[in-house]
């Protein structure tokens, strides 16, 4: 049973939980952390999904383009995803949700094929509760029927299930609901599941293949490192990962952050694992002529985690100023970060590789230097981003 404010019962809980299992959790759908574009900030919408930029057609036709225009889909972002005030603002008789016909006039169908011709996939975004963050219809009660829709018709191949209008209960069983729904398809779907207030964070990764860790990030250098020191202080590195990425919020780079904090963010992200999900204005172009060395940055894309090699991807790690993180080959990629400039110091021992020297490989300049220990020039509110290559390795530049 399902109670009016979106709660269940316990006997409706049980019969969620006991529902028949679905393929075994499939780590290629997400191998590594996704990267994709997201609606949500880049197309800010007001309350009730009122202001006049919000999500459409016509700004996603827009997106679409900006994102071959700046060299992003070929970096690999090649998803977006559609955050709340997609739907329309109720139900067809039938039940089934559709797009919203004023902003959506030729509807999903033709949009997410139009898109795979342009060579791009579609995501969207739900609740497990009755409406949405915007008081739109989420999926209580329809999930099975949301899910034929939206993936049979509209082609899409991730899902946002967020957090808005739900209980500790609810998230519980519907989470699980939904990977079993999923897991049943033919066709591989990226789930996002939202559980940030969730305490341990260790008993949730295993039902999405994205896990939204933090609440929303503001775009600034205090928000996004105060929302590092929540993540490592609710214990979300504490196991090795495998295919369930943590996501730390969705990147506003280009917006009201530096350009050295905001390769700051990205560099930590890239250690940390978490899904590159840009929040970012793709009918922008002086913004994206400045943002996209940085995002589509080969050498950085290369070093994100990867789950397609046997055993768990190793947890990221703290040593004072250094976020670091061992890489299978030996090696190990390390942002020392710094509110002040100055030099900072790191222990070869700190990041468990023996007494140097070593070659140590900066990402963004590709530069190369042996040295006897870690001592690096930050700069204010910045980041040095490095792969320290063991000399017992052979060294590919």
């Amino acid at each position: 049973m399902t109670f009016p404010d979106g709660t269940v019962s316990l006997a409706g809980a049980l019969a969620i939980l006991l529902l028949p299992p679905a393929m075994a959790w499939d780590n290629s759908v997400a191998p590594r952390p996704p990267l994709a574009w997201s609606s949500w900030y880049a197309l800010t919408t007001g309350l009730n999904c009122s202001e006049h930029n919000a999500l459409s057609e016509e700004t996603v036709l827009e997106t679409a383009a900006g994102l071959r225009r700046f060299g992003f889909q070929q970096a690999g972002y090649s998803t977006l995803i559609f955050d709340d005030c997609w739907q329309n603002a109720s139900r067809a008789i039938d039940g089934t949700l559709h797009a919203d016909p004023a902003r959506f006039p030729r509807g999903l169908a033709w949009l997410g094929a139009e898109l795979r011709r342009q060579g791009f996939e579609l995501g969207l975004y739900t609740t497990p509760g009755a409406y949405s963050c915007m008081k739109r219809p989420a999926s209580l009660g329809h999930v099975q029927q949301d899910v034929d829709l939206w993936v049979r018709s509209f082609g899409i191949r991730y899902l946002k299930y967020c957090v808005c209008n739900t209980t500790h209960a609810l998230r519980q069983a519907a989470y699980a609901e939904m990977q079993r729904v999923l897991g049943n398809l033919s066709k591989p779907v990226v789930l996002e599941i939202d559980p940030f207030m969730e305490r341990p964070f260790t008993t949730w990764p295993q039902l999405g293949h994205v896990v939204g860790a933090h609440p929303d990030v503001g775009d600034s250098w205090e928000a996004w490192t105060k929302a590092v020191a929540d993540l490592y202080a609710w214990g979300t590195y504490g196991a090795p990962l495998r295919g369930h990425w943590p996501l730390v919020d969705i990147l506003q780079t280009g917006g009201a952050q530096t350009a050295e904090e905001d390769k700051a963010q990205v560099s930590v992200y890239v250690v940390l694992c978490s899904p590159l999900l840009l929040g970012v204005d793709m009918r922008d172009s002086a913004r994206l002529s400045r943002v996209a060395p940085l995002l589509t940055h080969k050498r950085l894309l290369e070093l994100r985690c990867d789950a397609r090699e046997p055993g768990p991807v190793p947890a990221p790690q703290r040593s004072g100023a250094a976020l670091w993180r061992p890489l299978r080959n030996g090696s190990v990629l390390v942002a020392l970060v710094s509110d002040a400039a100055g030099t900072r110091n790191v222990s070869w021992g700190d990041l468990a590789l023996p007494l140097g020297p070593h070659i140590v490989e900066d990402v963004w300049s590709a530069e190369t230097r042996l040295m006897q220990e870690l001592s690096l020039s930050v700069p204010q509110r910045g980041a040095r981003l490095v792969v320290v290559h063991p000399t017992s390795l052979v060294f590919v530049a």
